[in-house]
Formats: structure tokens, C-alpha cells, sequence
């Protein structure tokens, strides 16, 4: 009983601001979308009555749209919040409507090439990985494609992209997934003797053992 005495006191206050906050509260709890989407269009008609609130306003109303599409995607959509949305689409395969959702509700160019990284990796959809890291400079650069994949202990993916990280990553990379000859070949071109003595401790092979030795008195000489 007591929202609705709030409610009626704020209302006749002019307390707009207040009145709206209760609506979108009320519209958390509501497992049923038309139900709170009808408490939303009550807060942001009670924001557009303020012209102090203007960005309140265009938040509310942004959030009536996100309840209609989640609608539309399915009740496990409900309740989640635009990025948990976004991922959920990535998760479920679903790439042209999360796509759609960044362009609708201006989801920030780096916050989606996480959210589509992390998801492509966890499908396990190297082929579309592939193509986003081929698509455009990315917005998060190519570390975090090494990093989630070594998380998914997918080395051979993560080999792939090491070669466009920052050179001084390339050795250190490489031992961190056992590709011991290519860090050993990126350590010497880098004058990394640090790294080229870890790998010559890692690896078994002994005619590697030997190349990494080779390289390593090279470079003492110089």
C-alpha cells in the first residue's frame, strides 16, 4: 500500500523525478513485459513532463524498446539488461539481430567486439571469428582474440592471431602455448634472450634444443 500513497504524494508535489523512479521500480519486478512496459510509458510520461529530464526521458523510453524486443526474442530474454541481451543473441547464433540491437540502441564499438569475441569463442565458431578479425582494424586490437582463446585452451586458434599482436608479444605468446620453435624465431628477431633461454628450459625436442642454443650464443656474441 505504501507505493501508491508515495505515488500520489509525489504527484501532487510535482516530484516527477521521484514519481518516475517508483514506475521504473515497479517495472523491475514485473516478469511480464506488457506490464512493464506499461509502468515505463508512466515514468517516461511523467519525465516529459519535467524539462530538466530530458535524458531521463529518452532513457525510459530507450528501455520500453529493449522490454518490446526481448519480447520478441523470448522469455529468456526478460529482464536482462542491453549488453546481457547483445550476448545472449551472440551466444544463441542469433549474429544479425544482436547486430541489429548495437545499430537500435547504440551499443559502444568496443563494448560489442567484446561481447561478439567472448561469444564467437565460446561457440567455438572459429570461421566467424575469423572473419571479424578479418573485417575491419579492430576496435579492441588482436591481444584479447590470443587471450580468450588460450582461456578456451584453443592454442592452434590462438596462434593464428599472435602475428598481428605488438611484436614484443610474439615470443612471450608463442612459449605461452608450448609453439616453442615459433617463439624461439620471435625471440631471436626480437633480441628477447630472456625468452629464449625459457624456451630452451620448455622444449624436449632435442634438435630444437640445439636450434634455441644456436641462437641463444648469437645473440650473447652480439
Amino acid at each position: 500500500a505504501g507505493a501508491p500513497v508515495l505515488d500520489d504524494y509525489y504527484y501532487q508535489s510535482d516530484a516527477f523525478g521521484r514519481q518516475a523512479q517508483l514506475a521504473v521500480v515497479a517495472s523491475l519486478g514485473e516478469r511480464d513485459p506488457a506490464r512493464a512496459v506499461a509502468h515505463l510509458r508512466a515514468a517516461h510520461k511523467t519525465l516529459l513532463r519535467d524539462t530538466t529530464r530530458g535524458a531521463e526521458a529518452r532513457a525510459a523510453e530507450q528501455q520500453i524498446r529493449l522490454v518490446q524486443a526481448q519480447q520478441q526474442l523470448g522469455a529468456g530474454y526478460i529482464g536482462c539488461t542491453l549488453s546481457e541481451t547483445v550476448a545472449k543473441c551472440l551466444a544463441d547464433g542469433n549474429y544479425s539481430r544482436a547486430g541489429k540491437l548495437r545499430g537500435e540502441f547504440g551499443v559502444p564499438e568496443r563494448r560489442f567486439a567484446w561481447l561478439r569475441l567472448r561469444a564467437l569463442v565460446g561457440r567455438r565458431d572459429w570461421a566467424e571469428l575469423a572473419r571479424m578479425a578479418a573485417a575491419r582494424k579492430s576496435p579492441i586490437g588482436f591481444r584479447p582474440f590470443v587471450d580468450e582463446c588460450i582461456a578456451a585452451l584453443q592454442y592452434q586458434e590462438a596462434a593464428k592471431y599472435i602475428a598481428r599482436c605488438d611484436p614484443r608479444d610474439h615470443a612471450p605468446l608463442f612459449l605461452r602455448i608450448g609453439f616453442y620453435r615459433e617463439a624461439a624465431d620471435a625471440a631471436a628477431k626480437a633480441k628477447d634472450l630472456d625468452t629464449l633461454r625459457q624456451v630452451h628450459s620448455a622444449a624436449r625436442d632435442l634438435s630444437l634444443q640445439h636450434h634455441v642454443a644456436q641462437l641463444i650464443e648469437q645473440l650473447v656474441r652480439t
